[in-house]
């Protein structure tokens, strides 16, 4: 039945391209189907509501049906044998559904009512708070850093001073070393001064290092070469696992946490006042067993 139902589908294709593309309204016509394997059918009307609208060229709309409609016809084979192998009680899904659809329909319910609340703003002063009593929640797992980081083509004969002028605070030097990186560098970030996980340069160079502590504390300037670039890293400040992460680097786990908790007290709070409501007015009852 499904080769049927794939036969049934390829002389449609002229017919899909042409709704691909088209941006008019639909209006409804008799259903068409696309292909069918045993009683259940991919409607023509179904497939048109899946076909990306940005797709430019006809072979791309092509190849999505077949792979779609390929995709849709394995799946129900797969659930075809899967109902034959299970029992009726396992196939008696009915009350799994029912609820995975109020937990669904409770969880957007919830964001919505609650992004209504303007969770997202939350004071400065609420995040330091929280940062604060829960000190033990945000303890370094690894280490972090603040770094320049500069990658220049192989080739340049950079002056040996740069490293030099990486580190310092001079105003002339400054100027000099950001002149040379304007003028050679293909790259350059200070990341906005924010703390990063000193691991993801470790895995750009593929640095073999046993013991990062003492890499650090020794190494203020890192390279490596990777093709045909050199990588620059001016490490400006580094803490290590065991220290507490500083406040910038977990505000925004800060304030996430803070936000579903609201999410959680507020839901509690609206459950217990549609209890309280209902009971008032008597909307429901219990009945005794």
């Amino acid at each position: 039945m499904a080769n049927k139902g794939i036969l049934t589908f390829l002389p449609l294709l002229v017919w899909l391209l042409l709704f691909a593309s088209c941006a008019q309204p639909r209006h409804k016509v008799n259903e068409v189907i696309i292909a069918q394997v045993g009683n259940k059918t991919l409607l023509k009307s179904q497939l048109i509501k899946v076909i990306p609208s940005n797709f430019s060229e006809k072979n791309d709309s092509i190849e999505f049906v077949k792979e779609y409609t390929n995709k849709w016809i394995k799946q129900q084979l797969l659930v075809e044998e899967a109902e034959k192998s299970l029992s009726n009680d396992e196939l008696n899904i009915a009350q799994e559904l029912e609820d995975y659809r109020q937990q669904l329909i409770i969880h957007k319910f919830k964001n919505k009512k609650f992004d209504q609340r303007a969770e997202s703003n939350l004071a400065d002063a609420e995040i330091q708070n929280y940062y604060e009593n829960n000190s033990r929640l945000f303890v370094l797992d690894y280490p972090i850093v603040q770094v320049n980081y500069v990658v220049f083509p192989i080739e340049i004969d950079l002056p040996a001073r740069f490293r030099n002028l990486l580190s310092s605070t001079k105003e002339a030097d400054i100027i000099e070393c950001e002149d040379i990186i304007f003028k050679f560098a293909t790259k350059y970030d200070d990341f906005n001064n924010e703390w990063i996980y000193f691991q993801q340069f470790k895995e750009l160079g593929k640095l073999n290092i046993t013991n990062d502590e003492v890499f650090l504390k020794k190494n203020q300037i890192i390279e490596f070469q990777t093709e045909n670039e050199l990588h620059i890293i001016y490490v400006k400040a580094f803490m290590l696992p065991g220290e507490q992460a500083p406040l910038d680097f977990v505000k925004i786990r800060i304030s996430s946490l803070i936000s579903n908790q609201k999410k959680i007290d507020f839901l509690r709070l609206f459950k217990d006042s549609l209890y309280n409501a209902a009971l008032k007015y008597n909307k429901f009852r219990v009945f005794n067993q």
